[in-house]
């Protein structure tokens, strides 16, 4: 059996002759630890945010995406706006689109929306208001 003595003489020989050695292996376990840190708290906080983001929009949400055109006509929104237990409706038609102001042009995601938008899908504005029944060629920026 080892003495304890010996052997932590010997631990300690081994790290003083060999400085650089011991220098970088420490180096690499601190950067280590400190990655594994990060990406656990990384995790954590995008789960948190993803969570924060679904539970504006409640528990009780439904989207229905389409490739075709006019998937639902105005009298059957109507149908679902009519509908018990739904609170509201608002169709969407989403592109890209090429959006010109002064004089730079962007290709960016231009999606129509009614008014009810606003509340369906929680919008708060920073200021200005939101749309209306009697809008028509109208921009909200966000």
């Amino acid at each position: 059996m080892v003495n304890v003595r010996k052997a932590l003489d010997l631990g300690i020989g081994s790290i003083k002759h060999a400085k650089l050695r011991s220098a970088l292996t420490t180096l690499g376990i601190i950067i280590g630890v400190a990655a594994v840190v990060a990406n656990v708290s990384l995790g954590a906080s995008f789960n948190q945010f993803f969570t924060d983001e679904l539970g504006t929009l409640g528990s009780n949400f439904i989207v229905i995406y389409s490739q075709d055109v006019n998937v639902f006509y105005d009298n059957e929104l109507n149908i679902v706006r009519n509908t018990p237990g739904v609170e509201g409706v608002s169709p969407s038609n989403q592109q890209m689109s090429a959006v010109t102001y002064l004089s730079s042009t962007r290709q960016i995601d231009v999606q129509g929306v009614s008014k009810d938008a606003e509340d369906i899908l929680n919008i708060k504005l920073e200021e200005g208001n939101f749309l209306t029944d009697k809008d028509k060629y109208i921009a909200v920026l966000g």
